[in-house]
Order: C-alpha cells, then structure tokens, then sequence
C-alpha cells in the first residue's frame, strides 16, 4: 500500500489537504478577535498566558490598518481582492492571442498585509510566490497598502528583510 504524499510548498501556494478551503486571516482581524474575545471570556481576569502571547503577538504585528478599525480593514481586503491583472501570451499550439485574468491568493493578501512591506523588493524577497508577478503589478498592490494606513511607516518586516538581503548576497544565507 503506497502513499502518495502531497508536496507542500508556500513559494507556489501549494498548502496540502489539510489546507484545503481554509479561510487565511490576517493578524489585524485576529488581534480584533482575541480582543472581543479576552473581553467576553475573562472581563476582568487574566487570560492564559498562551492566550496572551497570541494576542499581543497578533497586535503588534497588524499589519497596514490600524487594529481597531473593522471597516478599514475590509475595506483594505476588497480593494485587494478586487485587483485583477490582464496578460496576453500566444498559445503555444494556435499561437492565437490568450487573454488571462490573474488575482493574488488569499494567502498573499494576509502576507502583504501583515508584512505590509514596503518596496516590491522587500516583497518579493519575504513572500517568494509575487515573483509571478510584475513591478507595475505588485507596485498596484503596495500602494493599496500605503492607503490603508492611517501613516505609512516602513513595514514590520523591512528590518527582517534587509538582514535577509544582506546574507543571501554576502552567500551566508539560503
């Protein structure tokens, strides 16, 4: 009896079974959640320590929308699902035009936002799948970004990143 065992990979969005039509949240609607949560469960009392962990943690790194702003935050998810780019490529047997329609995966909407990086570099260097995607098209997706926040700052991530592109180009890394 074999097995096959299913490669999972985030670089090309191949999660698993276990994935399977799972809803990826981003740590600004999480934060809300443990929020409303910690209220509702423990008012007054100290929640679990894990449960405490989890929600700072998911508070401080919210990503581009302020935390306590529900319609910023859907706001800034419809604009980013709504994004649709056009490509046209010959088709290899017809060499007729083909016209497709690409979208980020919901898995790059939530790193995008909780990373809110801010250059299409740092992007691509901290989520590797936007490589199939062009300048212009994550420049689109950045500035969504940017909007979203109240004061763009330079991402959470930006610090990570460069010492991520320091050692991969000094060939100490990867």
């Amino acid at each position: 009896m074999s097995a096959e065992i299913e490669e999972e990979d985030v670089n090309t969005l191949s999660f698993g079974a276990d994935f399977d039509g799972a809803v990826f949240l981003p740590n600004s609607s999480i934060a809300l959640l443990l929020q409303k949560i910690a209220e509702k469960k423990y008012g007054e009392r100290a929640p679990p320590e894990v449960f405490a962990k989890a929600k700072t943690y998911a508070s401080a790194f919210g990503g581009a929308v302020e935390l306590t702003d529900v319609a910023a935050i859907d706001e800034l998810y419809t604009s980013l699902r709504s994004l649709e780019f056009v490509r046209e490529s010959l088709d290899a047997e017809s060499g007729e035009p083909v016209v497709t329609k690409v979208k980020l995966h919901e898995y790059q909407l939530v790193a995008l936002s909780n990373l809110n990086p801010s250059s299409i570099a740092a992007a691509r260097c901290l989520i590797p799948s936007l490589d199939s995607f062009s300048d212009d098209e994550l420049s689109e997706c950045l500035t969504l970004l940017r909007r979203a926040s109240a004061k763009h700052q330079p991402g959470v991530a930006d610090t990570a990143y460069q010492g991520a592109a320091a050692a991969y180009s000094s060939g100490s890394a990867f």
